[in-house]
């Protein structure tokens, strides 16, 4: 069972500011809570993420800020739900590992229930009890065994191993595939067992659930796990930007590379096939163009000044507490 807890310094939601908070990994539930005081985590925790499907890195900030030299050694964790989120910074680059290391085991799918186990010695399919949790593969003969014994009868370490689809064993084993752990130093193959699922679709669950276990925590799988989510917030801001900044279609720069001042054009919206739709007619006059300019301008500066009279209404209200 995983077992990481200890102080870290949090970074708050609204203000931004840093505080030492107590947090712990609830391994059973997959679930990381925090409290002000270590003294307080015998009661209901203050907040909780949960980290199944979530996501946990370092961060890496070059950037020679104040926070930055601060606070170097920062990590987020993000649940399933992107909105579920904590900045934290541990004490040390090696206590950063640990936590990133113990947490993103905690991410990973979870998965219980019946298959069939091909022994060892003798090659006959027995029914047994397996779990797939924390990276590892993990069997007792029954599921009563599961919650009686204190340790499997046997355990697979998947990260970095690999799931195998398998000829039918027989007419009764038709959803057989193999589970190996990584190789050891110099290739030698690591151990691994033959298992039969009794469903099709029993077989897609488990195979989908070991070949997650097995992945690294790496850039490339933080890639494909949420790349595509980075893409669309990304694709949001680019919009939002461009929706407020002059639109010059590339045909009417002139071959000195100046621009005619009568057919300035401003985009009202943004268009995501760049045709130039949503321009406000090729001839709009400087004074027009000027104005629009000048509207946005001040839309942004009331936004502005709005966030941070909002944002110094709140550093009031926590120093006056």
């Amino acid at each position: 069972m995983l077992q990481a807890q200890g102080q870290l310094d949090k970074q708050s939601d609204h203000v931004k500011a840093w505080r030492q908070r107590f947090f712990r990994l609830d391994a059973p539930s997959h679930r990381l809570e925090y409290w002000d005081f270590e003294a307080e985590a015998s009661g209901p925790a203050k907040s909780s993420i949960d980290l199944i499907d979530g996501f946990v890195d370092e961060v890496n900030d070059t950037s020679g800020s104040r926070t930055a030299l601060d606070y170097p050694h920062q990590f987020v964790v993000r649940g399933a739900n992107p909105a579920d989120s904590f900045t934290v910074c541990a004490e040390s680059d090696r206590r950063r590992s640990d936590w990133i290391e113990n947490l993103y085991l905690a991410t990973l799918p979870t998965k219980s229930g019946m298959v069939f186990k091909c022994s060892d010695h003798l090659g006959q399919w027995r029914p047994r009890f397996i779990r797939v949790e924390f990276g590892k593969l993990l069997y007792w003969e029954s599921e009563e065994d599961s919650a009686r014994l204190p340790l499997p009868k046997g355990y697979l370490e998947l990260q970095g191993g690999r799931v195998v689809q398998l000829p039918a064993a027989d007419q009764e084993r038709r959803y057989v595939f193999a589970v190996h752990e990584a190789a050891g130093a110099g290739g030698v193959e690591g151990r691994h067992y033959m298992l039969c699922a009794t469903s099709q679709n029993e077989y897609e669950a488990w195979r989908k659930v070991c070949e997650v276990a097995t992945q690294r925590r790496s850039e490339r799988d933080i890639g494909q796990r949420f790349g595509e989510a980075a893409s669309r917030l990304k694709e949001h801001q680019r919009d939002r930007y461009l929706s407020t900044i002059p639109f010059i279609p590339p045909d009417i720069v002139g071959e000195d590379g100046r621009l005619p001042k009568a057919r300035a054009c401003v985009r009202l919206s943004p268009v995501a096939d760049g045709s130039g739709a949503g321009c406000a007619g090729s001839a709009l006059g400087e004074q027009e163009q000027t104005d629009r300019l000048a509207g946005a301008m001040r839309t942004n500066a009331m936004k502005r000044d709005k966030a941070n009279k909002t944002a110094a209404d709140m550093r009031a209200k926590y120093r006056n507490r």
